[in-house]
């Protein structure tokens, strides 16, 4: 019998959730162990924290579970049919459209517009006091804008920076209130919401319009959609382009400028680290580009270890679309389970001490001795995140790019508090900015 986490009558969890979510699964581990069903008023889900479950959930079993229906009916709003919130016998087929878009010999052309736009952020950055989640998110808009249209996004970034946090804040939301009015009534989040997806429609619809037009191949993402073919060479229609470039912009820059800021967080606490991963960006030959990826071994130990603190996708919901065995239990048709990267990253027998921001847990020797789902930052199976190579290369070259000048000073002493959407970003985190003397 799966144990019941304890809670209030009726609405259960539901409160515990609203305030805060991350202090909520917590509680599961310590009260019920491996396994616990928590009830968020007439929603119920059953949470497994083992990487035997995450493996038969995202691997073994795939085929027997559908994305989490809250999650996917709220984010639809936005992404449309896009490869996140599309249903399982849609997502095998573009996924396959989607996978030349993200070769190497794509994204080495990537490398270079992060690259170049990198350098050019760098540039107009001028010491002093920053949100350094807001800074970043500036720069991950005009790395994106260029290696998805190859366009220059630095006059429209407000207006897309603005476009995603109302949709990321309707999200999660939705995801608190089961019970809220419709998108079409008049409440100030239905207003914001509404008005960012009439910004990703303009803006996505007029570079189509324009690519089409001209359709050469710029190398950029736009050009790889525009050329992928079906099995009856049946290209993809304006609509399912738009819905994937909205995909890949509102989770792609999100995504990495979640994860830069964390990890600037996070070097605050290890001054040891953050003087090891200085010598290595000084010793590059010349700014950081696809060619230097190789060398920044020290930067990428550095992005795992944030990734298993800080988990973009820090919960992962599905739902059973036949009976299946997890773990012993047996789900039944229609129960939602539950896997949170956050927690499972957090298992003392998987990673002693926790808590610690410990760069060398992913040493090429130590990262072999972990089990297969113990560390699974962007999902794990056919439905994992396609475009974590584009967000872990664009996270190296851009810190490594900006560290060869300045240093990033967090002004308070303590680790930020998580806010949670769709991701996980640090919660007003003012850094300041200064000039490296070397």
């Amino acid at each position: 019998m799966i144990p019941t986490l304890s809670g209030t009558p009726l609405l259960g969890n539901l409160l515990e959730m609203r305030q805060d979510w991350l202090a909520l699964l917590r509680r599961i581990p310590e009260e019920c162990g491996d396994i616990g069903r928590i009830r968020l008023g007439p929603r119920s889900g059953v949470v497994f924290n083992t990487p035997t479950a995450a493996q038969t959930i995202f691997i073994e079993e795939h085929d027997a579970f559908e994305k989490g229906p809250t999650l996917r009916r709220l984010v639809r709003v936005f992404l449309g049919d896009g490869l996140l919130t599309c249903t399982q016998a849609h997502h095998l087929r573009l996924r396959r459209l989607l996978g030349p878009t993200f070769s190497p010999q794509r994204m080495q052309g990537y490398a270079a517009m992060m690259a170049a736009a990198a350098r050019d952020a760098r540039a107009a950055l001028v010491p002093g006091v920053v949100d350094i989640h807001a800074l970043l998110m500036s720069i991950a808009v005009r790395v994106a804008g260029r290696a998805l249209f190859s366009a220059e996004m630095a006059e429209r970034a407000p207006t897309l920076e603005k476009a995603v946090s109302d949709a990321l804040d309707y999200v999660a939301y939705g995801v608190a209130h089961p019970i809220r009015p419709p998108l079409w009534a008049p409440t100030a989040i239905n207003r914001r919401a509404r008005a960012a997806r009439a910004t990703f429609d303009a803006i996505f619809s007029e570079m189509i319009d324009a690519r089409r037009a001209a359709p050469d191949d710029r190398g950029d993402v736009l050009s790889s959609l525009l050329a992928a073919r079906d099995v009856d060479d049946a290209p993809l229609s304006d609509a399912e382009i738009r819905d994937q470039l909205a995909t890949l912009m509102l989770t792609g820059f999100e995504t990495a400028a979640a994860a830069m800021a964390w990890i600037l967080a996070l070097l605050a606490e290890r001054p040891d680290v953050e003087q090891r991963l200085l010598a290595e960006v000084d010793a590059l030959p010349a700014d950081p580009c696809a060619e230097h990826i190789e060398s920044l071994s020290y930067c990428k130990q550095i992005l795992n270890e944030a990734l298993r603190l800080c988990p973009p996708a820090h919960t992962l919901g599905r739902r059973a679309l036949r009976p299946v065995t997890v773990d012993g239990h047996t789900i039944a048709t229609g129960e939602v389970v539950v896997v949170s990267p956050w927690l499972l990253h957090r298992r003392p027998d998987h990673f002693p001490d926790p808590e610690r921001f410990e760069p060398e847990r992913f040493a090429p020797e130590r990262i072999g001795a972990l089990p297969r789902c113990a560390y699974i930052p962007f999902g794990a199976g056919p439905r994992a995140c396609i475009g974590q190579r584009f967000s872990t290369v664009e996270v190296q070259i851009v810190l490594a790019t900006l560290l060869r000048r300045f240093r990033f000073r967090p002004l308070c002493p303590t680790r930020p508090r998580a806010s949670l959407s769709m991701t996980m970003r640090p919660d007003n985190l003012k850094v300041e900015v200064a000039e490296r003397w070397r």
